[in-house]
């Protein structure tokens, strides 16, 4: 029972739950952008009506096909080449970060603070995949 409790041992854990939880939110918000691009648009920060006219809904799905595609991505590389979360997840993390400081300028403090959430736990994931011992192997 130690053992799970050690570094390693809660490393290999959020790695794994961090890293599903990464993949199926990031592709249901996608098609959430896709399919209700309103209500995606105030999940993100900021408010529909804020935006310019004729361009709100074909912006949101944009990005929603962006955080798709993310998504999809995090999920192959889950299952089938793990260690690279090391690298892709620090690489993606200039996209909430940019996402915090677009609404910040343009939506709502408390939509930039969901963002800056989303920093922190790619930040955990991330220190979590450089602990896990079991991505120290390389698969064959």
């Amino acid at each position: 029972m130690a053992n799970s409790l050690s570094v390693p041992g809660v490393a290999h854990i959020l790695f794994h739950v961090g890293s599903v939880c990464l993949s199926v939110g990031l592709t249901a918000l996608g098609v959430m952008c896709w399919f209700a691009p309103s209500l995606a648009a105030e999940q993100y920060g900021i408010e529909p009506c804020r935006l310019p006219s004729g361009i709100r809904s074909e912006w949101v799905q944009v990005a929603g096909l962006r955080d798709l595609g993310l998504g999809l991505a995090t999920l192959g590389l889950y299952l089938y080449e793990p260690r690279a979360i090391r690298i892709f997840v620090p690489a993606i993390t200039c996209i909430p970060a940019g996402d915090a400081l677009l609404t910040l300028q343009h939506g709502t403090a408390s939509g930039a603070a969901a963002h800056v959430f989303g920093i922190l736990a790619l930040s955990i994931l991330s220190a979590s995949a450089w602990l896990d011992p079991s991505l120290h192997q390389k698969r064959e």
